[in-house]
């Protein structure tokens, strides 16, 4: 998103909101979606905490986990929302260092079950 003075930012809204919500709350703004990162295979362990959690929420769909992979495997943000999900759900165990790289160690274990 753009303002009119030319301030650039990002913005995400949860519930998603319409262009004409936006455009109501930015008046004068250029908003133009952000491409979707191209998704990728994550670094196993963090494929396995991730997994975990799934099998804890019962998610069974194939598409919907090789979605949420990808999405893990290429963003950060998205990356550390799973893993907080996992230790929310009891599958895994967190103390988690700053900042989470992909593949790089994150203090996050499978709980067994």
């Amino acid at each position: 998103m753009t303002r009119p003075n030319g301030e650039r930012f990002s913005l995400s809204c949860t519930p998603p909101a319409t262009l004409a919500d936006l455009n109501e709350r930015y008046p004068g703004a250029r908003i133009e979606p952000e491409p979707e990162p191209q998704g990728g295979e994550p670094d196993p362990q963090d494929a396995a905490i991730i997994g975990a959690w799934l099998d804890a929420i019962g998610e069974t769909d194939p598409a919907t986990r090789a979605e949420i992979l990808s999405r893990a495997a290429v963003n950060p943000d998205a990356r550390a929302t799973y893993f907080r999900a996992a230790v929310a759900a009891g599958a895994a165990t967190w103390e988690p260092p700053e900042p989470i790289a992909p593949g790089a160690p994150n203090g996050l274990h499978v709980s067994s079950q």
